[in-house]
């Protein structure tokens, strides 16, 4: 399904305005971490993906956290 189409298909169930969907970032099949929906869409939470990039020790190198 086209991202466009996702997007009126969650604003038309949420009330919501096209654009600010858009905005906020929707996917299907979203991972546990996201709060979902009836058929498994939800928003993306957007601090808890950055958080969990900042402590990932693959991407900090020697298992150090690195803050950016």
């Amino acid at each position: 399904m086209p991202q466009h189409e996702l997007n009126r298909r969650i604003a038309a169930v949420t009330g919501e305005r096209v654009a600010d969907i858009a905005r906020m970032g929707f996917q299907l099949d979203a991972p546990s971490s996201f709060t979902h929906f009836d058929d498994d869409l939800g928003p993306i939470d957007w601090d808890e993906q950055q958080a969990r990039q900042r402590t990932n020790p693959h991407r900090c190198g020697k298992g150090r956290v690195a803050f950016h």
